[in-house]
């Protein structure tokens, strides 16, 4: 087994991708932190397959430090696992699998009491979350 070379170190998480919950249409963010020298090199995963910025996804990275943040998350998201490759010339390590979850089905804001003139239109809203959409 090759050693890294002196002041070099492998890649080493410090700080893994966590479940994330949300409302469907919602935002949720992964963050993963790592340390290794030399320059680490990360590559977000959804079900095995690269996650590039763009669409759907954006991703911030920092020298030790990568946030994936996913838009407009679907209930179909809470199969997907996301994860991420850390790498650089000493090895690779791979993360946990994190996951998109929802919560069960409830009313964020009911509608509010109002009066109306008879004949007139009423109009009603309510704000709900969860799985399965109501």
């Amino acid at each position: 087994m090759l050693l890294p070379a002196a002041g070099q170190t492998w890649p080493n998480l410090t700080v893994e991708p966590a479940d994330q919950s949300a409302c469907p249409s919602g935002t949720v963010t992964f963050h993963v932190e790592a340390v290794g020298d030399p320059t680490l090199l990360f590559q977000w995963r959804r079900d095995g397959l690269p996650i590039f910025g763009g669409g759907a996804y954006e991703i911030a990275t920092t020298q030790f430090s990568s946030r994936l943040t996913v838009l407009n998350v679907q209930p179909s998201d809470a199969n997907s696992t996301f994860d991420v490759i850390v790498s650089n010339t000493n090895g690779v390590t791979e993360s946990d699998p994190a996951r998109v979850t929802f919560p069960d089905p409830a009313i964020l804001q009911p509608p509010v009491s109002a009066e109306v003139n008879n004949g007139a239109t009423l109009s009603l809203s309510v704000a709900t979350c969860g799985s399965p959409a109501f």
